[in-house]
């Protein structure tokens, strides 16, 4: 009789968990797909960053007449890696230190040179001032006080 006995409230089926459970294989295909895309992350950063192959070695200097090559030069160091290399912290120091550049700029080229293009203030007249040589560009600016002046290098 059905009378006695208790209602169920549902139906349960006890085969459910293991015919619908993921195999344990799965999980470590996922898990190690997941582990080789982050050794590649990470192997892409290591070779961009820190290899040899972005290490400048090489800095080309255009552009330049008042200042010779080897004093810029000596502020930019080789052996960094490009993409980490202090481009704006150079530019405001070697601009500090020769009044006669107007404008620079640093480019780098890949994978291991850097670009130095200098632009200089025109000089307008040789002026004497204090007992020295100099020269004065258009806008009034005493811009080079050397003692000698290279003739030649201002034509």
């Amino acid at each position: 009789m059905d009378l006695f006995r208790k209602p169920r409230l549902g139906r349960y089926y006890s085969s459910f968990n293991r015919v619908h459970k993921e195999p344990t294989s799965a999980f470590w295909k996922r898990f190690i797909k997941k582990v080789i895309a982050l050794f590649c992350v990470f192997g892409i950063v290591y070779f961009l960053l820190f290899s040899n192959f972005f290490v400048v070695k090489k800095i080309d200097v255009l552009g330049q007449n008042l200042v010779h090559k080897d004093e810029i030069l000596s502020f930019l160091p080789t052996n960094e890696n490009i993409f980490l290399y202090p481009v704006s912290e150079k530019i405001v120091e070697i601009q500090n230190k020769f009044p006669e550049i107007a404008e620079m700029r640093i480019l780098r080229g890949l994978p291991n040179s850097l670009n130095v293009v200098i632009s200089e203030y025109q000089p307008m007249l040789v002026w004497e001032r204090n007992g020295k040589l100099g020269l004065v560009n258009d806008q009034g600016i005493f811009f080079y006080s050397k003692s000698d002046i290279k003739w030649c290098n201002l034509t």
